[in-house]
């Protein structure tokens, strides 16, 4: 989960097109998803352009739907997988 307002059709606020398929991702393997981010954002061209990263990580959040996903693929499986 990550850069939606580079992929996204139906943009800002909610990336309703990436969040779909998001949400469909995280339903159908959540141990599987890490989220991570483009910051800097090097392809935002202009100030205005350039994304709000606590909007997107309260998208990411609010797509998990449960508290137990969030916890799994913002800390359990990032742990897991880089062994920290």
């Amino acid at each position: 989960m990550a850069a939606c307002y580079e992929t996204s059709r139906n943009g800002y606020p909610g990336y309703d097109d990436v969040a779909a398929l998001s949400q469909a991702l995280i339903h159908h393997a959540p141990d599987r998803i890490i989220w991570g981010s483009n910051w800097p954002h090097n392809m935002a061209t202009t100030a205005e352009a350039y994304p709000d990263d606590v909007h997107l990580l309260d998208l990411a959040m609010a797509w998990t739907g449960k508290t137990k996903t969030i916890q799994q693929i913002f800390v359990d499986t990032p742990a897991q997988l880089y062994g920290f």
